[in-house]
Order: structure tokens, then sequence, then C-alpha cells
């Protein structure tokens, strides 16, 4: 599996109202834990972390690391940052995992699941969720469904469509520990909790 990390500086302070010191957070503590615990499997092949930010330079990476230094500054639209680094990175891996790094819980389980659909066509395209439903032909209520949490495509077909939301829609089921965001600073005493805690 091949796995695509965006992190933008400014979106986060914009759209979430972070402070410096929680995105430092992010990248000092979040990250790194999300990329130790991704990378230490091995089904992840690639993690691609497309980032304003410039951490990378303090830190060891593995050699699943690919960093690209990108900024897509405040948009909110996925698929031009897809787009973006598809045209940048000249990737050319079949199919691709577009990860939220602001849930950091998702278990590779999961990704797994959603890759292995994709791969074997039995749909076009998969998304992680809180839902009951495991196919979806209704592009309306997937739009519903999606969070932003991951999504996984091939690329050749989301450079027709333009799209990640490709139908069928493969809905993979989410649960608590997975559904831990970190889109407010009261957050991360729960992530602190479970880190420490060994339940990830």
């Amino acid at each position: 599996m091949n796995i695509l990390i965006p992190l933008n500086s400014k979106y986060l302070i914009n759209r979430y109202s972070m402070g410096v010191n929680v995105v430092n957070q992010i990248i000092n503590i979040v990250l790194p834990n999300l990329i130790n615990r991704l990378s230490s499997d091995s089904r992840v092949h690639e993690i691609h972390i497309m980032s304003d930010l410039d951490f990378y330079k303090t830190s060891s990476p593995g050699s699943k690391i690919k960093y690209l230094k990108h900024d897509t500054g405040l948009s909110t639209e996925s698929s031009k940052i897809i787009s973006e680094f598809i045209k940048i990175s000249n990737y050319s891996k079949e199919i691709l995992i577009i990860y939220n790094p602001l849930f950091p819980f998702i278990s590779v389980d999961k990704l797994y699941f959603g890759y292995e659909s994709v791969k074997n066509k039995s749909c076009k395209s998969s998304i992680g969720a809180y839902s009951n439903e495991e196919m979806l032909e209704d592009l309306y209520l997937a739009s519903k469904y999606d969070h932003g949490i991951f999504s996984i495509i091939r690329p050749s077909d989301f450079l027709k469509a333009g799209s990640r939301l490709l139908q069928p829609i493969n809905v993979v089921n989410l649960d608590a520990i997975n559904l831990v965001s970190l889109r407010s600073s009261n957050d991360y005493d729960l992530f602190e909790l479970i880190v420490n805690s060994g339940m990830m």
C-alpha cells in the first residue's frame, strides 16, 4: 500500500483556528507517531508526506518515507490536492490511499480492507466512515458519509473523473478509536491517553 498524507499548516490554522503550539504538536508528536505505526507494517510500502513545512529536515525518516515540499495553501478541495500530488510527484502506482493525519489512529487493517476492495475491482473507490453501509451506488449519500478520513482510489480513474468518490464506493466502517480526531486542542488529552495506554 502507498499512502499520501497531506499536511498544510496554513489550512490547519485557518480552518480549525489552531495555534502555533498545536500545529507543533502535530508536527513533532502526532505525525512521527503515526508514521512509525504505519511504516512498521509490512503491508505499507511507501508513505508520501506533502507539506508546506520543513519539519522533515529535523527527522530521520526510514526508507518508506517520501517527502514532497509543496504548499497547497488554504485549499479545501481534496481533488485539487490529489491532482497536484500526482502531477508533481509523477505518481505512477496503481492505487493511492489519501490519509488525513488529524485521524491518527486508523488501523492498518481498515486501510488494507479498503485497499483490497479497490485492488480486486469490487469497487472503484473506498472511504473510511462511521456507517452501516458497505457498498454505495448513491453519490449524494456517499458524500454525506465522507468526512475526509481516508480515501482509496486508482489515480487513473481519479484523473478521468476529477473526484475521489467513484461509484461504486466501498464504505469501511470505523470504530471509536479509529474516529478519534484532532480537530480541536481539547482532543490532545485523548490522544495522549490512547498513546500512553498502549491501546495503539
